[in-house]
């Protein structure tokens, strides 16, 4: 967090996907506030710092994850007051 911060990348503590069958308890997910886009520099730098050329993770236990906005939208009944 600390190197996002200092790289002015936008981020928020977030949960992980939601299910219908089950919990879990926070395990360190963050949400990274950063369109992917290959002329995007910050997300660019995201990767440069994340993955290696092979695309595999520089940091150990530490994995990235793109969602779509349509796949993320699945779940937004989740939020609705009652559920």
């Amino acid at each position: 967090m600390k190197w996002l911060e200092h790289n002015n990348i936008p981020y928020t503590l977030c949960g992980a996907l939601a299910s219908e069958y089950g919990w879990e308890s926070y395990g360190g997910q963050l949400y990274l506030d950063v369109p992917i886009g290959e002329s995007n520099e910050q997300y660019q730098l995201i990767c440069e710092h994340m993955d290696n050329p092979d695309g595999s993770f520089k940091i150990p236990d530490v994995e990235s994850w793109i969602f779509l906005l349509e796949k993320a939208l699945e779940n937004k009944h989740h939020d609705e007051l009652g559920f």
